[in-house]
């Protein structure tokens, strides 16, 4: 039986479960094959996955950018995302910021709380649109009430800082709490969303530093060492280096909790791993002390 004999007649669903599972288990042929003919009888899910496949897969960004365009034309909501970040990104297409947040647009109005979020950076920070603050934390507040917890991150950064809202301790405190409530463990990348410069970390775990730091510093709140150390260590455990070097100094020093020496030096050398500059300069003074 040959290919087309064998998808003949199937439910598109089941396609895609053939097509992912053949992917799984490494044959790519099936499972590219499958999408693939799905995509050229002009279905958007199939188009969406196929492109997927092209860019985090097969890493051919031109192929991705046809794919998702071809999606993202039938109003696919991820596609219309993901066709975005290429735009901004300039992978596999010209990079031009106003094409990328006009497809942001598209896929936020109907609701994709990614899309929300990486047009309300382009708001916030005036890329692809005019700088409008206020119309950044309408979508940052689309995004978060989805529980797209970079949102809840980054409005809770807003309303600490103060800057482009009113600054309100109570706001920022809720929504930092709501993005450390779905942290996870630290990873390089967090998919096609558009990062701040220079910040790799989930946004979840950057609320428990930020959190941490709140109760420590007592600027917005009454200090509470006990209840920082608690969300440092919750950080750290989830790998975070900035907050194992927290947590190494509160258990050196007995801040917020009873002294270990043992276990500051052994978060020390773990934020030390993970290239922390002050962990391994602390380090090198404890071996010299």
């Amino acid at each position: 039986m040959g290919f087309f004999d064998s998808v003949f007649g199937k439910k598109k669903v089941d396609l895609y479960t053939e097509a992912k599972t053949a992917l799984e288990r490494g044959d790519v042929q099936r499972g590219l094959g499958i999408y693939r003919q799905l995509a050229d009888n002009g279905d958007a899910e199939a188009q969406c996955r196929l492109a997927f496949v092209c860019k985090s897969g097969l890493h051919d960004f031109e192929q991705a950018a046809f794919w998702y365009r071809k999606a993202a034309d039938q109003g696919h909501a991820e596609a219309q995302c993901k066709i975005g970040f290429l735009y901004r990104s300039g992978r596999g297409v010209p990079k031009n910021d106003t094409e990328g947040a006009r497809w942001y647009e598209k896929s936020a109005i109907q609701g994709y709380a990614e899309a929300q979020y990486n047009l309300a950076r382009c708001y916030l920070e005036g890329r692809g649109v005019s700088r409008d603050p206020a119309t950044a934390v309408k979508w940052f507040t689309s995004a978060a009430e989805a529980g797209h917890r970079n949102a809840e991150y980054t409005l809770g950064v807003l309303f600490l800082d103060g800057s482009d809202v009113p600054r309100d301790a109570q706001k920022a405190i809720y929504w930092l709490n709501r993005a450390a409530d779905r942290a996870t463990v630290h990873k390089q990348t967090i998919g096609d969303v558009v990062a701040p410069a220079g910040d790799e970390r989930d946004g979840g775990i950057n609320a428990l530093f930020n959190l941490g730091q709140i109760y420590r510093q007592g600027a917005v709140v009454p200090t509470d060492p006990a209840k920082a150390f608690r969300y440092f260590l919750r950080a750290a455990q989830l790998g975070d280096g900035g907050s194992q070097y927290a947590v190494g100094v509160s258990y050196f020093y007995g801040d917020g909790i009873s002294r270990d020496e043992r276990m500051g030096i052994e978060y020390l050398r773990k934020a030390a791993l993970q290239g922390s500059q002050e962990a391994q300069q602390a380090l090198v003074k404890l071996k010299h002390r």
